[in-house]
């Protein structure tokens, strides 16, 4: 039998078993929210003047039709207290002009979501603003799932003070799903109030009816879930874009053929198995486009695309140009995605 700390309380305890509930229904991760300590920033750290639906940060995604944002990740002070068990990373929300009543200002979809069909949920979150208090509500919606769902709003009033919100949540019992079913946590506006900083930090949705310890994991198991949803070939600290420059993770692989042929790359697998078919994108490393790159020609090939695109990975398909020689080094960066 394990004692369960309290929030202020740093003693070891087993995270992989959680509460007793878990040993019995799961998951073997008590956090269903992905990146919910936004330690894992693949598409980039900063992004400015959003306006409309774009993913940030891993798994958070700005849902939002009205008001100007910029979405950053940012880090904490080590040996801050304010926000307990030393986490590392935070995101914060810049409203550069404003939207209203109800608009949503980040949402985190979760996938499976029969797993929470008829459950006793906990959402629990760190915030603050930068001035004043900013009144908002959260949430759970979905898509896909008979009956829909739609819970009852619950008050976040934000303060400058780092503050924890939580709420437990009734799910109603699912009758039926689609593949692409998902549940998603919303942050929304209650009302207008113009333009905030809002930060956010140490997100968790959990079984039960108390909010635990926040499960935090390494960064290698934080960066594998979500890879399962969007992976790239860029460093970690790259943000995906064309004509970066060689020596930064890109591919490479040597022409077989001479001239402007068409021919097969090797197959280039996923860092993990995708939670779907992998759309992918090419990224030249020395040019304004997205051909694969002829380093020894210094000229860009034609017609390269992706081929066979699975859960697994991809075959490379191009057409080298004039002067590619059988031997020249082609390179390129992808990504690929499955989001929900």
């Amino acid at each position: 039998m394990f004692t369960k700390p309290t929030i202020a309380t740093t003693v070891d305890w087993p995270q992989q078993i959680g509460r007793l509930i878990d040993l019995a229904e799961g998951p073997a991760l008590r956090n269903f929210i992905r990146n919910g300590d936004f330690q894992i920033a693949q598409r980039g750290a900063s992004f400015a003047g959003i306006t409309s639906a774009q993913y940030t940060l891993d798994g958070w995604k700005f849902q939002g039709s009205a008001g100007t944002n910029t979405i950053t990740q940012e880090t904490f002070t080590v040996g801050q207290t304010d926000v307990p068990g030393n986490p590392a990373k935070f995101l914060k929300i810049d409203r550069t002009s404003a939207a209203g009543a109800e608009n949503v200002v980040i949402e985190h979809i979760i996938e499976a979501p029969s797993r929470l069909s008829g459950k006793t949920v906990t959402v629990s979150f760190w915030a603050k603003v930068a001035s004043g208090t900013k009144a908002l509500v959260f949430d759970l919606i979905s898509f896909g799932v008979t009956p829909a769902i739609d819970t009852a709003n619950n008050a976040a009033s934000v303060t400058t003070t780092w503050t924890q919100f939580k709420a437990t949540v009734s799910v109603p019992a699912m009758t039926a799903a689609t593949s692409s079913a998902y549940v998603g946590v919303r942050l929304l506006e209650s009302a207008n109030f113009g333009t905030f900083t809002l930060s956010l930090a140490d997100a968790q949705l959990e079984l039960g009816s108390e909010a635990t310890l926040f499960d935090r994991l390494n960064l290698d198991a934080q960066l594998a879930w979500n890879q399962r949803f969007f992976a790239k070939s860029f460093a970690m600290a790259t943000t995906p874009a064309q004509n970066i420059g060689v020596a930064l993770c890109e591919e490479m692989f040597t022409a077989t053929k001479a001239g402007a042929v068409a021919q097969y790359g090797p197959f280039i697998a996923f860092p993990v198995r995708m939670r779907g078919i992998g759309t992918v994108t090419l990224y030249n490393t020395s040019a304004a486009n997205a051909q694969v790159r002829d380093l020894d020609a210094s000229a860009d090939c034609s017609g390269s695309t992706s081929s066979s695109a699975n859960e697994r990975g991809f075959w490379p398909v191009v057409a080298g140009n004039a002067s590619t020689a059988v031997g020249n080094r082609l390179t390129f960066n992808w990504t690929a995605t499955a989001e929900l």
